[in-house]
């Protein structure tokens, strides 16, 4: 664009032309630079900045999926040469999934909720901070590194994989960031150059990044849970919004099916007893997220699940 929008007001123009447009990838960079003008966010704004991610995201997720599925249905009929392609573009797809994940996690953490103070938007917050690491956990639940696991040799014995396995063990805790390198410095450093330290540290590090993404994402929806069921009403969107994603993660995730059915069980036995109480408006936005959650109890069993709702 020629004309860069200055003010607040510009933005939030831009923004919302951005959306009508479906223009998700212009919509999160206007959001960003409306961040850095006034990273104290109201409720609009908040709307405003997850549907662009969500909209950034959704195009991404269902081009994977797509992949996805389409390396696991043609996968034996492909020569070498097709499955590296394959595996290629699914991999860049993946990698600007993760990226949009990443980018926006540090705002969250680094900027919008330090600035947060009311319980509302901290629990929003958590909510998008849960919701994205969820994101990142579908993927490295389906993939990780196991393509490029199969590659390796196997290893040779070797006196100190236990003390090895130890480090990399205490890097997860670090973040994802900072294992990487951790991990990058014991394969480069040359009294670690070894050839089952490689297998060892490539095979650690995805069922690591697996079990810490997915951790990071259970602890920020219990921490969102905890502020809503104490400082928000039963019937405000966005904590009917968070029990509903939440148990979501708890299935999909998870894989526990009666854990999930109870979150939204009592979301919506506590949301229906307030429900009468409310205008007309704050009523419909309740039953929108209470309708998602009963659908989604119909198709929660053992075998079902594979078309469950969020916000």
């Amino acid at each position: 664009m020629t004309d860069e929008p200055e003010t607040k007001d510009q933005l939030i123009y831009l923004i919302n032309v951005c959306e009508k447009a479906r223009r998700f990838d212009d919509m999160v960079e206007a959001m960003k630079k409306l961040i850095k003008l006034e990273p104290n966010l109201g409720l609009e704004d908040r709307v405003s900045l997850a549907v662009a991610y969500k909209g950034a995201m959704s195009l991404r997720r269902s081009s994977w999926r797509s992949l996805v599925s389409i390396e696991e249905r043609t996968g034996p009929e492909m020569n070498e040469r097709q499955h590296q392609v394959m595996q290629s573009y699914r991999e860049h797809v993946q990698n600007e999934l993760v990226t949009i994940c990443q980018e926006l996690l540090t705002c969250i953490n680094e900027v919008l909720f330090p600035k947060a103070t009311d319980p509302e938007p901290k629990v929003f917050y958590l909510k998008m901070k849960a919701d994205y690491y969820r994101y990142m956990a579908e993927v490295a639940k389906c993939h990780g590194d196991d393509s490029y696991n199969q590659k390796m040799p196997r290893p040779r014995p070797y006196k100190n994989t236990m003390f090895l396995v130890v480090r990399v063990v205490v890097m997860a805790f670090f973040g994802c960031t900072s294992r990487r390198r951790g991990i990058f410095w014991l394969y480069e450093s040359s009294s670690w150059r070894f050839l089952d330290v490689r297998v060892v540290v490539v095979a650690l590090r995805s069922i690591l990044c697996i079990k810490c993404v997915v951790e990071l994402a259970k602890a920020a929806y219990q921490e969102a849970m905890e502020i809503a069921t104490s400082k928000i009403a039963a019937t405000n969107p966005t904590r009917l919004g968070l029990a509903l994603n939440f148990s979501v993660f708890i299935f999909e995730i998870l894989k526990s099916v009666d854990e999930a059915r109870k979150v939204a069980q009592k979301a919506i036995d506590l949301a229906q007893a307030e429900i009468a109480t409310l205008t007309v408006p704050l009523a419909d936005d309740a039953s929108i997220n209470l309708r998602m959650m009963r659908e989604n109890m119909e198709l929660w069993t053992p075998e079902g699940g594979s078309h469950t709702k969020t916000t």
